[in-house]
C-alpha cells in the first residue's frame, strides 16, 4: 500500500474521531465517569460558559474535550475539569483538572472562555458507588457527609469482598505488627492511629460509619507476661476509653474468648489475663460502628522481661444505612 494512502487513512480516522467527540459535547451529552458505563447521576455533566475557581490538580493543553475527560478519568482524585474554548496557534485548548465539584466549597464563575464538566454525584461510600454502577476494585473519592461540612477523601473500594456489596477500606499508619515493651503502669505505652487522607476523623469517618450498615476493624494483641484487662485499652474515634476487645460486645470488659468462655487458664475475660511468661494472644473484630475507627492504642505491664505485639487492621465499612 502506498505511503501516501496510509497517511490519508490515518488522517481521516483522526478527523472522524475528533468530529464525533466534538459533536457529542456540542449536544451537551454526558460522559461516563472514570470510563465506567453507569447510571446518568455518575456521569460528567457539562455546564456551559462557566469555570470553577479552585486550585487545580494539573493544567495541560489538549485538542478536544474528550482528551480532557480522559485525563480526568486517569487521575484518581479528579472530579471535574475546566475546558478552554479558545484555541491557540497549535489548535490546543486549556484543560484544568480539579478534585472538587460545583457542589463543594468552590463557586462557579460565568465566562465565555470555558465550559465546566463535573461529576454530579460523588458517592457516599463504596457500597453507594457500587449501586451507581461502579464495579472496578480501586481507589475512589467519596463524600459521606451530606451536609457538605466535611472534605471529600480517597478510599480503596473492594468491589468483590462481602459478596460484592462494595466495601470501603481506609488504611492507617499502625497496621504493622508493632512491638510493645519498656514500661509497667496501665496505658504507659500509647500509639496514635493516623488514617490516610483524613484530616478530621469524627467528621469524615464518623459520617462514613453513619451511612454504612456495618463497620469493622480487626485487633490483635500478642502477650508475654502482659495483662490486658487491667493495663490496656483502645480509644474510640471520639476519644473515649473502650472497655472491650475484638469479638466482644461493648462494655463487657471481655475479649472474644471471654464471650465464648474458652480463655486460657479457665474462667478469665481474656487469654492475656493469665499473665504467664508464655506467649498468648487475644484477637477479633471490633464491630460496634459508633466507636470506630480506633484512634489510639494503650498498653502496659511490659517491663524488660515482659512484652507484647499489637496489630490493628484497616477500617472496613459496607452496606447503605
Amino acid at each position: 500500500m502506498p505511503g501516501s494512502l496510509v497517511l490519508w487513512i490515518i488522517s481521516y480516522t483522526l478527523f472522524i474521531t475528533c468530529y464525533i467527540s466534538e459533536l457529542l459535547f456540542a449536544q451537551d451529552w454526558q460522559l461516563p465517569f472514570n470510563g465506567i458505563h453507569s447510571q446518568s447521576s455518575s456521569y460528567f455533566k457539562r455546564i456551559p460558559n462557566s469555570c470553577i475557581d479552585a486550585q487545580n490538580i494539573t493544567s495541560s493543553s489538549v485538542y478536544t474535550t474528550f482528551d480532557c475527560q480522559m485525563m480526568c478519568t486517569h487521575k484518581p482524585r479528579c472530579l471535574s475539569f475546566n475546558f478552554g474554548l479558545q484555541e491557540n496557534k497549535e489548535g490546543h485548548h486549556v484543560c484544568e483538572l480539579f478534585d472538587v465539584t460545583k457542589y463543594g466549597d468552590s463557586a462557579l464563575i460565568k465566562t465565555d472562555l470555558y465550559d465546566f464538566y463535573t461529576v454530579p454525584s460523588v458517592p457516599r461510600s463504596c457500597s453507594h458507588a457500587k449501586s451507581l454502577g461502579y464495579d472496578e476494585t480501586r481507589n475512589y473519592t467519596i463524600n459521606p457527609d451530606a451536609s457538605g461540612n466535611a472534605d471529600t477523601f480517597q478510599v480503596f473500594c473492594d468491589m468483590r469482598d462481602k459478596d460484592g456489596v462494595g466495601v470501603t477500606v481506609v488504611s492507617h499508619d499502625s497496621e504493622n505488627r508493632n512491638f510493645v515493651s519498656g514500661c509497667e503502669k496501665p496505658g504507659c505505652y500509647g500509639r496514635d492511629v493516623n488514617y490516610d487522607g483524613i484530616s478530621d476523623v469524627i467528621a469524615q469517618l464518623g459520617a462514613l460509619t453513619k451511612v454504612s450498615t456495618h463497620c469493622e476493624q480487626y485487633i490483635k494483641y500478642e502477650c508475654y507476661g502482659s495483662m490486658i484487662s487491667s493495663h490496656a485499652w483502645l480509644v474510640s474515634r471520639d476519644g473515649s476509653r473502650l472497655n472491650y476487645w475484638g469479638g466482644a460486645p461493648p462494655n463487657s470488659g471481655k475479649c472474644a474468648c471471654g464471650v465464648a468462655e474458652n480463655c486460657t487458664g479457665g474462667r478469665r475475660k481474656c487469654n492475656c489475663n493469665i499473665n504467664t511468661m508464655e506467649w498468648h494472644e487475644d484477637f477479633g473484630l471490633l464491630s460496634y460502628k459508633d466507636d470506630l475507627p480506633i484512634t489510639m492504642l494503650r498498653f502496659g505491664d511490659v517491663t524488660p522481661s515482659e512484652k507484647g505485639y499489637h496489630t490493628l487492621g484497616k477500617l472496613k465499612c459496607y452496606g447503605q444505612a
